[in-house]
């Protein structure tokens, strides 16, 4: 980890191929969507390694009820949950907070990424992509790739480590005006 004076300087982490390790140690007892557990984190790539603490809870609405759940992770330095521990990945913006997903009901576990790369693909392609939209980290849509996660050692599973939808993924934070729309002409023979 690494500071400039008292400001910290993210650090890149490049998704080489190989899948990534993420180790969590500690307990989730009475973790849920609302209550969060403090856990620590040791992220292992073939261009990185780092370990950090995690506040984390389940994500999600009606995978909740599935064996396998998806995480919400916001890393912070500090046990204290007061300092965040950003990263910029594959390129994305520099953020804390990612969601682990678990994708339950794909065994491809390839879907949302997938999807989200034809969006991406067709956005870069639109002459008229509001410009705010063509510098986010893939036109504003999720990115992510593929993890696999533990806890104290024991496997839990092959997950994606995906950004979180927010302000910041469609390019909107701090521009109240911005609104996302698509509206796309469709002739009265085709409906």
């Amino acid at each position: 980890y690494c500071t400039r004076g008292e400001k910290p300087i993210s650090r890149s982490v490049v998704y080489t191929g190989t899948i990534p390790r993420i180790d969590f140690y500690g307990s989730m007892e009475g973790i849920s969507k609302s209550n969060r557990v403090t856990l620590n984190i040791d992220f292992t790539s073939p261009t990185d390694v780092f370990s950090c603490y995690s506040y984390t809870t389940w994500q999600g609405h009606n995978t909740l009820n599935l064996p396998k759940k998806n995480f919400t992770i916001r890393l912070y330095n500090d046990e204290e949950i007061t300092t965040k521990h950003r990263l910029v990945f594959n390129g994305w913006q520099l953020e804390h907070k990612y969601i682990l997903k678990a994708n339950y009901r794909d065994f491809s576990q390839a879907r949302n990424l997938a999807a989200a790369e034809i969006w991406a693909d067709m956005a870069a392609r639109r002459p008229n992509l509001f410009e705010t939209l063509r510098h986010t980290s893939n036109y504003g849509a999720v990115d992510g790739f593929p993890v696999i996660v533990y806890l104290n050692g024991e496997v839990i599973g092959l997950y994606t480590m995906n950004l979180h939808i927010d302000d910041d993924l469609y390019g909107m934070r701090g521009n109240r005006d911005a609104v996302m729309i698509a509206n796309e002409s469709i002739p009265d023979e085709t409906r």
